[in-house]
């Protein structure tokens, strides 16, 4: 409804079956995707301000179907490469495999940088095999940081859907 405000100039009096007229429905609808940064195509048939929440939830209730899905074949290839289930949210090999052997206060630093070590190889040959897996090559340097299972979702699915710049001219 702010973003109808924001459309037609008014404030006040707009309420959830506030028809939506024709010269208005492009410039809401591109406001609407700019809010949320989101990208759909442009619906047609749109009357009421209800009609243009239904039109989003669904727009978002499909991504979101799509990036659990994805998420649950990514925990399923993760645990056959590691051996354990991750959680969505849990860091990828943050236990150590061996046991902590007793060492030296002097030598606790370099045993500490040892287990950094271990742990950042194993977590590029994981996305390695991911990538590979999934044929994803964007955003090498956020893909190299991601530690989370739901980290890296967000990276190949996408948290959100991207606002184009095609969509901004379109707009303008």
């Amino acid at each position: 409804m702010d973003c109808f405000c924001e459309v037609i100039g008014k404030h006040g009096g707009v309420d959830i079956d506030t028809v939506v007229y024709c010269k208005n429905a492009p410039q809401l609808w591109h406001k609407i995707c700019f809010k949320l940064s989101i990208n759909p195509p442009f619906e047609v048939g749109l009357l009421t301000i209800a009609d243009y929440v239904e039109a989003f939830s669904a727009i978002i209730e499909k991504r979101n179907q799509k990036r659990q899905a994805f998420l649950e074949g990514l925990t399923e290839f993760v645990s056959s490469l590691t051996g354990k289930k991750y959680a969505p949210d849990e860091k990828l090999f943050s236990e150590p495999d061996f046991p902590e052997p007793q060492i030296d206060p002097d030598d606790q630093k370099n045993q500490e940088r040892r287990e950094w070590i271990q742990r950042n190889l194993k977590l590029l040959r994981l996305h390695n095999a991911i990538r590979k897996k999934y044929k994803f090559y964007g955003k090498l340097t956020r893909f190299c940081y991601a530690e989370t299972l739901g980290e890296i979702t967000d990276l190949v699915v996408g948290k959100k859907y991207y606002y184009s710049r095609r969509h901004r001219q379109a707009s303008s």
